[in-house]
Order: C-alpha cells, then structure tokens, then sequence
C-alpha cells in the first residue's frame, strides 16, 4: 500500500510518517507539505491511503481535499489526524469521505492498529468523540466501513505539539 502524508509542519510529518515505518502493508511513504501537492499526487501517482491533519483554521480546504481524493481516486482511504478532538470537525471529515479521524499523539502502536483497521476498509474514530460521531451519522454513512472502532485511546499520552516552522 502506498501511503502520502500531507503535513506542512515538519516536525508532524515526520512522526507520521514514523507511524508507518515498517510496516509491512505499506510499500512507500511519500510526504505533500501542500494541500495542491496532495492534489497532484492523487492525480499522477497512485496513492493507496492518504494521511492529513485537521487544522481548525483551514478545515474547509483540507475537507475539500479528502472530497477531491474521493473523487480523483475512489480507491484511495482518507484518514485526517487532527490535533484535538472535534465533533463537528469529525463528523464534516467523515461525511466528505474519511475513514478515519483520530488524534496521532497516541501510543505509537494504538495509532498503527487503527492505521491498519483503517486501510483495511475500517472506520476508526477517536475514542473521545466516537459515540457522539455515530449517533448523529446515519447507518448509510458507514454501513459500506467493514469495521467501525473508537481507538486509539490516548490516555496518558502526551498533548499535541504546536509547530512554528515547517
């Protein structure tokens, strides 16, 4: 499976792309630090999960983007790793076309299970606001996820780092 992070923070990226490092079911991990560059990628290569964050105060154009990946390549899983945990941005991530939506400041190995759950054909949603996410969804929205789980847990897990510089 090939996987395309698109972070502009250095600092994230590379601990995402970390999260996939060895894993045996990815087969390349590629870095877009620009929603364009995801754009492209989605476009000429083929990207089998794309991974991205969730910034609060350019939500609407990385929800464009997980829109855009669904339609230039059905195929191609979204998974937004956003840096807190919001229902309303959850439920607007899902409903353009995420299969996941969990914090990546998790145990390592809590966050890789959901990764696999996810390229799998799995809905994963974090554990904070998975309830409230799937009482409001309706059975349409994720009957077509294999598997629907809340995790990884975060519970002792350091706080989001903020990043300054790319």
């Amino acid at each position: 499976m090939r996987v395309l992070v698109l972070d502009g923070c250095r600092p994230t990226r590379r601990r995402t792309v970390a999260l996939f490092a060895g894993e045996e079911w990815v087969t390349g991990v590629f870095e877009a630090t620009t929603v364009d560059a995801l754009r492209r990628a989605v476009a000429t290569d083929r990207v089998d999960l794309a991974a991205m964050p969730m910034p609060a105060g350019s939500a609407s154009e990385h929800l464009d983007a997980v829109r855009e990946v669904g339609r230039r390549s059905p195929d191609t899983v979204t998974v937004v790793l956003p840096g807190a945990d919001d229902v309303g941005l959850a439920l607007a991530a899902v409903r353009a076309g995420a299969r996941g939506y969990l914090l990546d400041t998790g145990v390592p190995e809590a966050v890789r299970a959901a990764l696999r759950t996810i390229a799998a054909g799995g809905l994963v949603i974090g554990p904070g606001i998975g309830p409230r996410v799937l009482q409001v969804l309706s059975p349409a929205t994720h009957a077509t996820a294999r598997s629907v789980h809340f995790g990884p847990s975060v519970a002792g897990s350091p706080p989001p780092r903020s990043c300054l510089a790319p």
